[in-house]
């Protein structure tokens, strides 16, 4: 049987026994398997990251259904009325304004509180997506109303919100 030998730091032969190559080779089996088995993960992460995008994708289109699901999804208080504001804001979702400016709610620019848009378009604040005008609802929401009960919400936006008396009608039964 042949002898194995390694060079030491002093450049000098040294034998290795049966156990240091036994070991040498389990080591080097397990390197390998670790590559492979990161390599074989790394693709299905980036399948998972392709499916993810096009969910993401599909997601981003405006769709009342959307809309509805982002609502609930970014907490806002009473989605059901706010969803009517929207719809009666924007003329079911045709409004110039909607169109145009991505405005949901047909805010104008918030100089007193964080706001999601930074440019007024046609009067009204506009926005990059509609997701934007969701979120800054969410913020004049949180700003404005956060411990309001229904009625008392219906109350304020009937007064303080829209110019309409028959606003807070409207939208109950929208």
């Amino acid at each position: 049987m042949r002898k194995i030998y390694i060079l030491n730091k002093d450049l000098e032969l040294k034998k290795i026994t049966k156990l240091i190559v036994s070991i040498i080779l389990v080591l080097l089996f397990v390197i390998l398997a670790l590559i492979s088995f990161t390599a074989y993960n790394s693709y299905k992460i980036i399948v998972v990251e392709k499916e993810i995008r096009f969910s993401l994708a599909e997601k981003d289109k405006f769709t009342s259904e959307n809309f509805k699901e982002y609502l609930y999804h970014l907490n806002i208080k009473f989605p059901d009325i706010v969803y009517n504001q929207a719809r009666l804001e924007t003329a079911n979702f045709t409004s110039k304004v909607f169109l145009e400016n991505n405005n949901l709610f047909g805010m104008k620019l918030s100089t007193s509180r964080p706001t999601t848009s930074n440019e007024v378009e046609n009067g009204y604040a506009s926005y990059k997506n509609w997701h934007d005008s969701a979120i800054d609802f969410s913020l004049y929401q949180s700003k404005y109303l956060s411990d309001f009960t229904r009625e008392q919400y219906l109350n304020y936006i009937g007064k303080n919100y829209a110019s309409d008396s028959l606003y807070i009608n409207k939208i109950i039964n929208f």
